[in-house]
């Protein structure tokens, strides 16, 4: 090679009569060449250019009859060294390169080069094993392909900023949240204990006042108002209670006690608790409960609460004449449910979830007791969520509320069959 362009004597470039030289079948093969849009060319064994088409000629910028029938494969590559298809160097050295890797690389080779003028072609080189060709290379122009690459990884790497800045915002903001919840839990038990001191002063006095232990109070209106101090005070006491309770199992501090509990024995107390209010409100409490098969494993006064809260609740929005139904079976393959189910009010279907959040309550057009802090349902639904269970309600206004809550398998042991006792006061029992 000459450190100047070749430059080509007209009796070099392709003739009709140069062109006559090739076969039929590659002229065929040119023709069809000419029309894909790939740049086509290929070489000979003795490393003469046989082939190319026009796509070739134009991604190349060679200048017109440039090109020619067994044209040394080394013009062609020094030509593109000088244009500075591969990059900075001495176009000598460079075309050498390129030369040694198309003709003694492997058999199939892909490259992409940047050309002056900012476009970018992929070069696929393959050596046919036999044929009249020694070595066919195609360019390709993916420029398009290229930016859209590179644009898509901009807008990867921008995503991911965006990603780690908002699981940042996200991460400080969840330390805020937890820093907020424990000083919140830290607040209610301090005021819990600070507020529980003086509760149980007030309603140990009122005991004794109400039990006129040291004495007559004369007046009777002393033991109506006594009374009132000390149903005043045990309500307070009681919602203190379900707050701190809410707050423990908010923060993941609320523990469970894994005691055997005998369904005779847990029906038949809580029934008697409410069996007065229900008394007192003329509605009808009926237990129909199956205890027979096994017990429950679970935190005996934590499951007591959640029967009592909800059958309070129930009696509470019930109104005089109705019934309320407190009911349990074993499941299909093990896990225990109850039901409670009553007659009352009912609560509109866009209002359920509302009814499950702590404090959340609604007005209802059949009645507006104001009784109650809303308290019941969402800490009975948590604590039945700490045993693995679950608590949903179904409901309808006018007809009455069943609400299921239900224990896994693994939350009940084995036990002898036992006989439900009986639920007296206006309780009705009614046995399987």
């Amino acid at each position: 090679m000459d450190n100047a362009r070749p430059k080509p004597a007209a009796a070099q470039f392709a003739t009709p009569c140069a062109a006559a030289r090739i076969s039929h079948g590659q002229a065929g093969l040119s023709a069809v060449a000419d029309h894909i849009d790939q740049g086509f060319m290929a070489w000979d064994r003795h490393y003469l250019v046989k082939i190319w088409n026009e796509a070739y000629v134009k991604l190349l910028d060679y200048p017109p009859g440039y090109l020619r029938i067994n044209q040394p494969l080394t013009e062609l590559l020094y030509f593109q060294a000088e244009n500075g298809l591969y990059g900075p160097g001495n176009p000598r050295d460079v075309a050498k390169a390129r030369f040694a890797s198309l003709t003694g690389g492997p058999s199939s080779t892909i490259d992409e080069f940047r050309m002056p003028d900012g476009r970018i072609l992929q070069t696929r080189c393959h050596h046919p094993e036999n044929g009249a060709f020694a070595g066919i290379v195609t360019f390709t122009d993916i420029t398009d392909v290229h930016t859209a690459r590179e644009a898509l990884i901009r807008a990867n790497q921008e995503l991911e900023l965006r990603v780690d800045l908002r699981t940042r915002e996200l991460r400080v903001a969840l330390e805020r949240a937890e820093l907020a919840n424990r000083a919140k839990s830290d607040f209610l038990a301090h005021m819990s204990h600070e507020l529980r001191t003086p509760l149980n002063s007030i309603l140990g006095f009122s005991d004794i006042i109400g039990t006129e232990m040291l004495g007559p109070l004369g007046d009777p209106k002393y033991r109506e108002y006594v009374r009132d101090i000390r149903a005043s005070g045990q309500h307070l006491l009681d919602i203190i209670t379900d707050i701190l309770d809410i707050a423990k199992i908010e923060a993941g501090e609320a523990r469970i006690e894994n005691d055997v509990i005998d369904l005779a024995e847990l029906v038949e107390g809580v029934s008697r608790m409410v069996a007065s209010h229900a008394k007192r409100k003329r509605i009808d409490l009926i237990v129909r409960m199956k205890t027979g098969k096994a017990c429950l494993l679970g935190d005996s006064l934590r499951i007591k609460q959640i029967l009592l809260n909800l059958l309070s609740n129930a009696i509470k929005f019930t109104k005089p004449g109705g019934a309320v139904t407190l009911s349990g079976d074993w499941r299909p393959g093990g896990g225990l449910n109850f039901r409670i189910a009553d007659t009352g009010i009912g609560i509109e279907p866009r209002d359920i979830a509302r009814v499950m959040q702590p404090f959340g309550q609604v007005s209802n057009s059949f009645v507006s007791t104001g009784e109650g802090t809303g308290l019941g349902l969402a800490l009975s639904k948590m604590l039945t969520e700490i045993h693995g269970g679950g608590l949903t309600i179904d409901s309808e206004p006018g007809k009455g509320t069943r609400v299921d809550v239900t224990f896994p398998p693994e939350r009940t042991v084995a036990v002898t069959p036992a006989v439900t006792p009986a639920v007296t006061g206006t309780a009705v029992q009614e046995g399987f």
